[in-house]
């Protein structure tokens, strides 16, 4: 059973733009009145629910620990959720504060432009977590951590030691690189209680200061840190580090036509902890995890999670 704290968000895609919008006035013009090819779509985003959703439709059993508000958006989320059997029991409903938003423009070239809501989100601290609850599982995951304020520092540090405290295994993704980073400072403190950090390249060396992951892993190892390093790399694939026994991996990325990246991080990490509490070795996790996410990319985002007999056709092709 796998609890996951993160955040829950319903995006709105606008696909296939010709020319992403500019600021020219407030009247409708030639110059920014935008024809779309394609209509609104909303769908469930957020790296907490992504992971949630992605997990649950691999058969696991999981628990999202979020925040929603009591609203129309934050209703057709847990409708999406509870449609693949995500248990909603972590759900803070807050009457308060509406639900976490994000507005995605897309134009042909895949370039995006997001306007982001942190909403009931930002709201989510030590108080709205049932712990009784979150400590009944096997695996815990928090993710989406730098748009979650109100848990970072010491807070998510306490809830990861209980938790180890209690038995469970534990994972922390530092993504995304968005808003104020996550240093080396704010999560040093709790290494010991960490046994697999997740990130891409960039927000890991943005972590620890360094430019190259070599230095990175260096100085991970001498501020204490000893579990696995899951090192994203998009289509280049994952490394995998044990610094603790000195140990490196390499699963290579399957490769596909390039139609929409949004989710498939978040698809990795369901996958690879699926994988993991099927008994897989870290190795053949990460495989899962590339193959999941390759058919998020070729389908143009998490639009649906893909399904184990999907991933095992695109491992088994190989």
């Amino acid at each position: 059973m796998l609890a996951v704290i993160g955040n829950t968000v319903i995006d709105l895609f606008l696909h296939n733009i010709a020319d992403l919008p500019r600021a020219s006035g407030d009247e409708f013009t030639g110059g920014n009145l935008i024809w779309c090819q394609e209509p609104v779509a909303a769908s469930m985003g957020g790296n907490g629910a992504n992971v949630a959703y992605v997990f649950a439709a691999l058969g696991g059993r999981v628990t999202l620990f979020s925040a929603l508000g009591v609203d129309w958006a934050g209703g057709l989320l847990q409708e999406w959720l509870a449609r693949e059997k995500v248990s909603l029991k972590g759900i803070y409903q807050d009457k308060s504060i509406p639900t976490s938003t994000n507005v995605v423009l897309t134009d042909q070239a895949n370039n995006r432009l997001s306007f982001f809501y942190a909403g009931a989100d930002a709201s989510l601290d030590y108080s709205k977590i049932d712990l009784e609850l979150l400590l009944g599982h096997q695996f815990l995951l928090i993710c989406g951590y730098p748009l979650l304020p109100a848990l970072r520092g010491e807070t998510a540090g306490r809830i990861l030691a209980l938790a180890r405290a209690r038995g469970l295994k534990t994972a922390m993704d530092i993504g995304p690189a968005i808003g104020q980073p996550v240093l080396l400072t704010e999560i040093k403190g709790f290494f010991p209680d960490i046994d697999y950090l997740l990130g891409n390249f960039t927000e890991i060396n943005t972590l620890t200061g360094e430019q190259e992951m070599e230095d990175s892993l260096a100085c991970l190892e001498a501020n204490g840190y000893q579990g696995w390093v899951v090192a994203k790399q998009g289509e280049k694939g994952v490394n995998l580090y044990q610094i603790g026994k000195r140990l490196e991996l390499y699963v290579p990325a399957y490769q596909v036509p390039v139609r929409g990246t949004v989710g498939a991080g978040d698809t990795f990490d369901a996958a690879f902890l699926w994988g993991l509490q099927q008994g897989f070795d870290e190795k053949t996790a990460a495989r899962w995890g590339n193959a999941a996410a390759s058919l998020v990319v070729a389908t143009g985002g998490l639009v649906r999670a893909p399904s184990r007999e999907e991933i095992e056709k695109v491992i088994n092709y190989r």
